[in-house]
């Protein structure tokens, strides 16, 4: 599996990109970002997304996700999970 490293994760006050990096990927996501927004940084449907987020399949998914209840931790470990499935074979 491929190794995942972050590079910034401080939490402030508003809303400042996470930085994660696979390989030649850099990915920059916040919670003031939308589903639709966030799904094709990291290959995944908005659906997907929306599943791995813990939301209802039929969540709008031009609504930022911090309106929808998702904090900077939970989106944080959605897209490390869902960056360590990028290299993978399987279809997600």
């Amino acid at each position: 599996m491929a190794k995942l490293r972050q590079i910034r994760s401080e939490s402030s006050r508003r809303a400042s990109p996470r930085y994660f990096y696979l390989r030649s990927s850099l990915v920059a996501v916040t919670v003031g970002m939308t589903v639709q927004q966030i799904a094709p940084q990291l290959d995944v449907t908005g659906r997907s997304l929306a599943r791995e987020l813990g939301l209802p399949l039929d969540t709008p998914k031009n609504t930022p996700v911090k309106t929808l209840g998702v904090t900077e931790e939970q989106l944080g470990h959605v897209v490390h999970h869902l960056l360590g499935r990028r290299e993978s074979t399987l279809k997600y």
